[in-house]
């Protein structure tokens, strides 16, 4: 389906190998040009080829895994609240830390059901799309190949009671070998196929340099909706066979992962160092600031509440939310869709923090432009998926879309996704609109196989600011 096209140049001096690319891949592509029939049939074969890859290599893989497995931040049971993975100090951080350092990545969670649970960890290695690699365990893996969770603490003083668990790793017992993607899997009772959570997790070489910036697309019909990404690449040493087979290359929009570009090819390549300027097709729909709710005083009604109800839980009613797509610019601190746990009402919020009872409202303009599809609360409170359980349903008596979640207290930030019936596309700006001046970050991984192996290294990362400019 993704076609390039190699043009070379030669100039006195260099060799300037110039890649057209007819579009990378994104998850969230714009598809107009189609059918709902031809899309739905790309899409479906897509699916169906990348599916029959990662089912060959997992049989390859010398380890079992479930077929239930999915390679990516998921909850796998009803019980699980409140996932926090990060790097350990900085708590709305990616978690990915440098290979050979001290740095530590930190997983924490609650469990709703008060028996202590023998919960354990294991990791695999994955490829830049998130596919197993061909490594075998021990190769990827010093020390044993999974471990136990034993930091476990029921909550204090809390009205709804819970577990909270917290593993910290690497550790003398589970130690990464090799860089790349991991994918952190808890499991229960050392039983993989009693899958309780995944987590993308990272190791990163601090070898490439990234330098970038976000710019407008060239095509008129995005310059005041989206946002482009124009960066360079310097391998900085780090050998490849082939620099447009073996380096790969990804951007993230505030850590999501469905609408992610992947597989970009550079535009320019300069021995070691590449450029990757693809206003033409490497964009994304701006958004908006992030909706934000704050819960960390129930004792106090923040800017977005509405009235508190004391009670066991507690129940927090919201003022009602409306649409934003009609508003061009909007200014406000957010967390760029991440949520932090917090109470001003204890000393250790892990433990002490309530769940309380929040209640969402948004009021619709037209009722009957919102029946061509399903209205989802959306953010990282939801792990970036579209999951039944945040799907709004609408009160014919009150004549708004309405939703009831336990929420933890803390700081949330979210969007409402709209998904259309007929393409299933997560589409933010239906009902928040989407800006060019919207404060996001952009994260550009970069993954390369060196002379000689079969996995992708990470070899660098940044995070490139819409707004903030170094």
């Amino acid at each position: 389906m993704f076609k390039f096209l190699e043009i070379k140049q030669i100039f006195p001096l260099f060799i300037f190998i110039i890649i057209a690319c007819s579009s990378p891949k994104n998850i969230s592509a714009d598809k107009s040009f189609l059918n709902n029939s031809e899309e739905e049939e790309i899409i479906s074969t897509e699916n169906d080829e990348i599916n029959e890859i990662k089912n060959d290599i997992i049989e390859d893989l010398d380890i079992q895994l479930p077929t239930n497995l999915l390679f990516r931040d998921h909850n796998y049971v009803p019980s699980i609240a409140s996932v926090q993975c990060y790097r350990k100090g900085f708590d709305q951080s990616i978690p990915i830390i440098a290979f050979e350092s001290s740095e530590q990545i930190i997983l924490k969670f609650d469990d709703f059901t008060e028996d202590r649970k023998n919960y354990y960890v294991k990791l695999i290695h994955c490829d830049a799309l998130w596919t197993p690699s061909p490594l075998e365990t021990h190769e990827y893996l010093d020390g044993f190949d999974q471990d136990e969770i034993i930091k476990i603490d029921p909550s204090f003083n809390t009205y709804h009671n819970y577990t909270h668990y917290q593993y910290t790793f690497p550790n003398d017992q589970l130690k990464l070998s090799k860089s790349g993607n991991y994918l952190l899997i808890i499991f229960d009772d050392n039983d993989i196929n009693k899958l309780v959570l995944t987590r993308k997790v990272y190791l990163r070489h601090t070898r490439a340099i990234i330098e970038g910036q976000v710019t407008k697309p060239a095509s008129p019909k995005y310059i005041y909706t989206n946002q482009a990404i124009k960066f360079n690449v310097d391998l900085n040493g780090f050998d490849v066979n082939n620099i447009f087979d073996d380096v790969r290359v990804i951007i993230s929009q505030n850590n999501r992962w469905d609408n992610m570009i992947a597989d970009l090819k550079p535009t320019f390549a300069n021995n070691s160092k590449l450029t990757y300027y693809h206003q033409d097709n490497n964009h994304f729909p701006g958004g908006k600031e992030y909706r934000t709710i704050d819960t960390r005083n129930l004792n106090f009604q923040s800017e977005r509440i509405k009235s508190i109800i004391t009670g066991n839980p507690t129940r927090i009613i919201l003022k009602t939310d409306e649409f934003r797509s009609f508003i061009n610019k909007m200014e406000w601190k957010d967390l760029n869709g991440k949520f932090s746990i917090a109470t001003t009402e204890g000393e250790n919020s892990d433990l002490e923090s309530e769940y309380t009872k929040v209640d969402f409202f948004l009021k619709p303009v037209h009722k009957k432009e919102y029946d061509e599809g399903n209205i989802y609360l959306f953010g990282a409170m939801t792990n970036w998926e579209i999951d039944e359980n945040y799907l709004f349903k609408y009160n014919y008596n009150s004549h708004l879309y309405e939703l009831n979640l336990l929420l933890k207290q803390g700081v949330y930030n979210y969007h409402y996704a709209f998904i259309n019936h007929n393409d299933k596309n997560v589409d933010i700006g239906f009902i928040e609109g989407n800006s060019k001046d919207t404060e996001n970050d952009y994260t550009v991984f970069v993954y390369a196989k060196s002379l000689g192996e079969n996995y992708d290294a990470l070899i660098g990362y940044k995070i490139i600011n819409s707004v903030k400019h170094e």
